[in-house]
């Protein structure tokens, strides 16, 4: 434990060496719910204050957690360049990716809740007991799905070596299939019942409408959904993996 302490201290060092990101981190998500919030509620009926509550949570508490980028680039980076200073650690390799991911997120993560609830405490907003308290649970949830997803992801670096392309469809169709640039109450029924199949709304839409209604059968729906697919990510990863690592390994990496 203490050798996956200290890669999670590390990112956070790393994360250091970019003062300026929560500055624009805050500002990019400000003016990210400011859009979103301006367009949904000119065009679908409802209590405007509703959309921007949901916005707020969606971007700075949900979209904040996010570690799969950082985990995917390290893979991609250990490929291409074919080193990593975690290879000089005793530890297992993809976890020491998500400790490092989760130490480069956490500073980021805590100013970006504080302020989601600042801003929605402006519009008279007060959590539930069991919203405050399920909150870490949420976040670590988020936290090892968002892993196994990127872990799948940074699979096809062994083939690709590049996944910027992959990540620009997966990530818009995350965006507007999950809940990001869109409320699933805003589509039609017969379009939300087709998402429910798909993977993309039980992180987002779910978990953000547990922690913006208190609703429990949401965060039940989200991590029912997240189990199944995390499951069936981490199958693919770990053949993309297996059978990955033992081609570039052929080839001299």
């Amino acid at each position: 434990m203490r050798k996956y302490l200290s890669i999670l201290t590390r990112g956070g060092k790393a994360y250091n060496a970019y003062p300026f990101r929560i500055l624009f981190t805050l500002l990019n998500s400000i003016l990210i719910v400011a859009i979103l919030t301006g367009i949904w509620s000119h065009f679908v009926e409802g209590d405007p204050t509703e959309f921007l509550r949901y916005f707020v949570i969606s971007e700075f508490i949900i979209l904040g957690t996010w570690v799969a980028t950082s985990t995917e680039n390290m893979y991609e980076q250990t490929l291409t360049q074919g080193w990593n200073y975690l290879f000089l650690k005793p530890v297992r390799l993809p976890l020491g990716f998500l400790a490092y991911g989760i130490g480069y997120n956490l500073i980021d993560l805590v100013v970006q809740v504080v302020a989601a609830y600042i801003v929605l405490g402006m519009t008279g907003f007060v959590p539930q007991l069991s919203q405050i308290i399920l909150l870490p649970v949420v976040l670590i949830i988020i936290w090892l799905y968002d892993f196994v997803e990127g872990y799948m992801i940074s699979g096809l670096s062994y083939y690709t070596y590049e996944l910027w392309g992959f990540n620009v469809v997966w990530n818009t169709f995350s965006d507007v299939f999950g809940g990001g640039m869109v409320p699933l109450w805003a589509f039609p029924t017969w379009a939300q019942n087709m998402l429910n199949y798909l993977p993309f709304p039980f992180r987002r839409y779910y978990l953000t409408m547990f922690l913006l209604s208190g609703d429990i059968s949401y965060l039940v729906t989200g991590i029912m959904g997240m189990l199944f697919w995390g499951v069936f990510f981490g199958l693919i990863g770990y053949l993309l993996h297996t059978f990955g690592w033992k081609r570039f390994e052929s080839q001299g990496g």
